[in-house]
């Protein structure tokens, strides 16, 4: 740099003669520009130009460039500007004109210092870069690969021969991030660039690394750069499982009905669910984010809820269901509270974690249940006073069929047995009318003596004989034929039974059942060759008999008629009787839990059907 401009053709010719690429400038701000435009090693400047003093410019370029070598060159001899340039940073004092072969002697040496610092630098990143336990890249401006440390081939798989003077996004980069690491390789030119993504190894595996690019520059030029390079792929797994996990308990929190939230030491929500924002009344649950039960609630339950948390927080205990009442808005709701600490690695409580169920449902079909409970005490007292009523009415009842019976047949025997022993002793001595009215008489009492007995029977069934026993119906029959054989001799009507079941009955009820069936089914019967079949199906639920007759038939009006008491179809004088056998067989059916019906073709016969319920322990 200098004004005179054979001086600086000669100079030039001197450096170009020795392999070196020269610049002139003719002012000092010329020489500024061009020193910010590109990157020299050498300035020689003249002590005068005409825009500034030499001693400035070296001020200057020594601020800006202290690396580069400066000299100072001037036309007058004077130790005060030569101190003075030494100051500012000048590496040589020379006075023009200046040998030629001395001055390049001189710069030869102050450039090999230059490059020797420069190389003991050099060193010194390089241990200090290629050492490192990251990988490690040195690239150029243009980030084409210098070096790469041993870190950085374990982790991509590349030898520093396979990657030096490539660009790196060229090999490591995958085809869908090419974009963003182009966007990244610009941000390093003013500063450091860290980011997270995604490279590329040799073997065309990915992985997750964190990049630091830091710029190397010299003098404010960029010279390269030097990349970090750290595998987060474990770390990035562990990212997602957590993300993974964080997205699984938002989903159960939003979509859980019952309301779930998160308080710190003070009872302050830290996070709720949208169940329990909406019961608190609010829309979204960050509205109630470091806020506590006393913004929502009354504050006695507010009050409740905050000591019972800190009962929690201080002793680590959790609450487990507690029903908890909440009046709110002239609502009364009831939820069932359950509350556990949350405790970090240190196992110290930190807040805690909530879930209310609302009950309210549940309560409710409580004091139902209470005040049908209640209802149903009334009940049973009433039922027990009723059937110590019905006890005392019982036992007044067969007091009473017992006096009546006894008092009834009394005077029917005296006249049943004055007129039979008229007829017997004085027959001779009374006329045909009389014996005729005796006859009647005697007839009469035996058939009022008759209906007292069936009378006093219907009376007693479902009161007398209740005890239920194991029951082979096949005995009964057989002990009911013997009782009639006196009646199927006469009628000469076999009465035929099929296989009967064991069954828990009233063994005395269930006999004369039986008894009357057949008795009715030979008695009504004008066959010539009377016959009775008893016969029985099993099924799921029930026994259903049958007592089939061949008699005279019922007409189909007369059906449920013939079940009332004392009802008579046929004449006394035609067959005997007093109209109670199947109100008395209907009162035993029924009693043992059972229907009773009739199915019959008049001049063809009847078969009476009943059931009787099957008992578990006939099953």
């Amino acid at each position: 740099m200098d004004d005179d401009k054979s001086i600086l053709k000669s100079l030039r010719k001197v450096f170009e003669s020795e392999g070196y690429r020269v610049d002139t400038a003719e002012t000092g701000r010329e020489a500024i520009q061009k020193s910010k435009a590109w990157f020299y090693n050498l300035a020689l400047i003249d002590i005068k130009l005409p825009d500034m003093k030499g001693t400035e410019l070296l001020k200057e370029m020594h601020e800006s460039l202290p690396r580069m070598v400066k000299i100072m060159l001037t036309g007058y001899p004077d130790l005060e500007n030569a101190i003075a340039s030494v100051n500012l940073g000048a590496d040589a004092y020379f006075v023009k004109p200046a040998d030629p072969r001395r001055l390049l002697k001189v710069v030869e040496e102050k450039l090999r210092e230059q490059e020797e610092a420069e190389e003991v630098t050099r060193e010194k990143l390089k241990r200090l870069f290629m050492d490192n336990p990251e990988a490690v890249a040195y690239t150029d401006q243009d980030f084409h690969v210098l070096d790469v440390n041993q870190s950085f081939v374990d982790l991509f798989g590349y030898s520093p021969t396979e990657i030096k003077g490539k660009c790196i996004n060229d090999v490591i980069v995958p085809e869908q991030e090419v974009n963003k690491a182009e966007m990244s390789d610009k941000k390093p030119v003013e500063g450091r660039g860290y980011f997270e993504t995604i490279r590329k190894r040799k073997d065309g595996s990915l992985v997750h690394v964190s990049i630091l690019v830091a710029p190397i520059a010299v003098e404010d030029r960029l010279m390269g750069h030097v990349e970090f390079y750290k595998d987060i792929t474990e770390r990035k797994q562990m990212e997602e499982a957590l993300a993974y996990e964080r997205d699984l308990l938002h989903a159960l929190m939003d979509n859980v009905p019952d309301a779930i939230y998160f308080k710190d030491r003070e009872s302050r929500f830290t996070s709720v669910n949208k169940a329990h924002a909406q019961r608190m009344g609010v829309g979204d649950p960050e509205e109630t984010i470091g806020k506590t039960d006393l913004d929502f609630y009354p504050e006695e339950f507010a009050k409740e809820a905050y000591e019972d948390e800190q009962r929690i927080l201080k002793s680590g205990q959790p609450l487990v269901g507690k029903a908890e009442k909440i009046e709110k808005g002239g609502q009364v709701r009831w939820v069932s509270a359950t509350k556990v600490p949350i405790k970090d690695k240190d196992g110290k409580v930190t807040g805690l974690v909530g879930i209310s169920r609302d009950i309210t449902g549940l309560k409710q079909m409580e004091e139902e249940l209470r005040l049908y409970s209640e209802r149903l005490e009334e009940l049973v007292k009433e039922r027990t006073r009723t059937n110590q009523a019905l006890e005392r009415a019982n036992a007044e009842l067969e007091s009473y069929t017992y006096v009546v019976s006894h008092d009834l047949k009394a005077p029917l025997r005296t006249i049943l047995s004055f007129s039979t022993f008229l007829l017997e002793d004085y027959s001779d001595r009374i006329d045909e009318t009389g014996r005729d009215y005796l006859k009647r008489i005697v007839k009469a009492a035996e058939n009022m003596n008759a209906l007292i007995s069936d009378l006093l029977l219907l009376s007693q069934v479902g009161r007398k004989f209740t005890e239920v026993e194991k029951v082979d119906l096949n005995n009964i029959l057989g002990e009911i034929l013997t009782d009639l054989g006196a009646l199927i001799e006469k009628r000469d009507g076999p009465v035929v039974v099929n296989d009967l079941p064991t069954i828990y009955v009233q063994k005395t009820w269930v006999k004369q059942l039986f008894t009357n069936l057949i008795d009715n089914g030979l008695k009504f019967n004008k066959s010539k060759n009377p016959k009775v079949e008893v016969k029985c199906d099993v099924r799921e639920k029930d026994y259903l008999f049958a007592v089939c007759d061949n008699g005279i038939g019922i007409e189909k009006q007369y059906f449920e008629r013939i079940f009332n008491l004392f009802e008579r179809l046929n004449p006394k004088e035609e067959y005997e009787g007093t109209g109670a056998g199947l109100s008395i067989c209907k009162k035993i059916v029924e009693n043992l839990g059972g229907s009773i019906w009739v199915e019959s073709t008049p001049g063809e016969g009847s078969t009476f059907f009943f059931t009787i319920p099957r008992k578990g322990t006939d099953q």
